[in-house]
């Protein structure tokens, strides 16, 4: 498999998860850095965005070490990366890819500007096979105001009309929503739920729920089984996550355990 995304000093999120992730999952990930980030785990100190040519050239190399399976999309950075990796990944037709779209931190750090979110959602987006926004993002990318479950299925709806194949719309930053996230494909929209948990952390999640749903596409699972096993992996992360510090903590990637059971409506 590839990764895409930026470095994060923690190995909390970002290319560090991915690692974490496809590995703990029996895959093996071939990495591409987009951007180097100085942080903590509660905060961003700096951004370093790698010059596009940096990573055309990882992604060549990468193609000839060995053939993908699957790729997955972090944190971009930049118009000029964004537009590279379109042009470069354009090329390999048939791989499934998974867009996350990064376009903040965690504590609210811009990690993409508005020109390059918009050339994001025109160029990248489509030709990814499945994107999952959380609601703060997909709020960015529609204009769409996201209150409850009901403004997300119109969100993701409204990606879907706007070139994306398949969305998976998170609803953790959902008041109420805690657990129930929006899966909308060629088949359908569905709520995909199971109960809440509450965590030490979620620092990472969303990346690793990235990581883990291309890796079972690259397994051949359908969109909605890959979203579904997806789920169910990161569940079994937050259960079993433990505090660091005040505000600070730790996905536990690879004490096994068994997985939790989604249930569609």
């Amino acid at each position: 498999m590839l990764a895409i995304g930026g470095s994060d000093t923690s190995a909390g999120a970002g290319i560090q998860a991915d690692l974490k992730t496809i590995h703990a999952l029996g895959g093996h990930a071939l990495t591409v850095v987009t951007a180097i980030t100085a942080q903590t785990g509660l905060g961003i100190d700096s951004i370093h965005e790698l010059p596009a040519g940096v990573i055309a050239s990882q992604i060549r190399s990468a193609a000839n070490v060995s053939r993908w399976d699957a790729v997955k999309i972090g944190m971009v950075g930049s118009v000029d990366a964004v537009q590279r990796l379109a042009c470069e990944l354009g090329a390999f037709e048939g791989v499934p890819i998974v867009l996350d779209p990064v376009l903040q931190a965690s504590d609210g750090t811009a990690l993409l500007d508005d020109r390059a979110v918009h050339h994001l959602l025109t160029e990248l987006a489509p030709i990814a096979t499945i994107l999952t926004p959380n609601a703060v993002e997909a709020e960015a990318l529609t204009g769409v105001r996201i209150d409850d479950l009901a403004d997300a299925r119109v969100a993701a709806t409204s990606l879907i009309e706007r070139g994306c194949k398949n969305v998976l719309l998170k609803g953790g930053h959902i008041r109420g929503a805690e657990g129930t996230d929006v899966l909308v494909t060629a088949s359908g929209t569905e709520r995909l739920q199971a109960p809440a948990l509450h965590s030490p952390t979620a620092h990472g999640s969303g990346c690793a729920l990235a990581s883990a749903i291309a890796c079972a596409m690259a397994h051949g699972k359908s969109v909605r089984e890959a979203a579904l096993d997806g789920r169910c992996y990161i569940r079994s992360l937050l259960e079993r996550s433990r505090a660091l510090s005040p505000g600070s903590g730790l996905l536990d990637h690879f004490t096994r355990a068994p997985p939790a059971h989604d249930e569609s409506e």
